[in-house]
């Protein structure tokens, strides 16, 4: 299922065939794998929990992104407020959680693993450990 919506540089939420359409598309035009990662949704949404999502919310509340009351539902305000923290962080600015974006909330120990999360169903292994880890 696709969930459009606008985040951060342009970049789009897609379907994982998409993603994938889109990665072979750009590896026979020579594209920047980049470009292409970015649309890349990293984990399983049913693996966000409530509580795992309340405590991003109430972490990027104290780091000044406000991504609304902390109510442990991952909307579109955590989302923004999720890309200007990664924007802040000079990180890849999706509004998507991945390994980075962890280790720039949580501290250099947090893993997916760590908080249960769950790589996104039939998102191919390596495409997961290079963007997602």
């Amino acid at each position: 299922m696709s969930r459009p919506s606008a985040i951060g540089k342009g970049y789009i939420r897609v379907s994982r065939s998409t993603a994938i359409i889109w990665c072979i598309a750009a590896c026979a035009a020579g594209v920047a794998p980049r470009d292409v990662e970015a649309g890349v949704h990293c984990f399983s949404s049913s693996s966000l929990a409530p509580n795992f999502v309340m405590a991003v919310q109430e972490t990027l509340t104290k780091a000044g992104f406000s991504p609304g009351p902390a109510d442990g539902a991952w909307g579109l305000k955590t989302t923004r407020a999720l890309a200007a923290f990664q924007r802040a962080r000079r990180l890849d600015d999706t509004g998507d959680l991945n390994g980075a974006s962890l280790r720039a909330l949580f501290g250099e120990s947090a893993t997916a693993e760590k908080y249960g999360l769950l790589p996104e169903p039939n998102l191919p292994i390596e495409i997961f450990a290079k963007v997602c880890k």
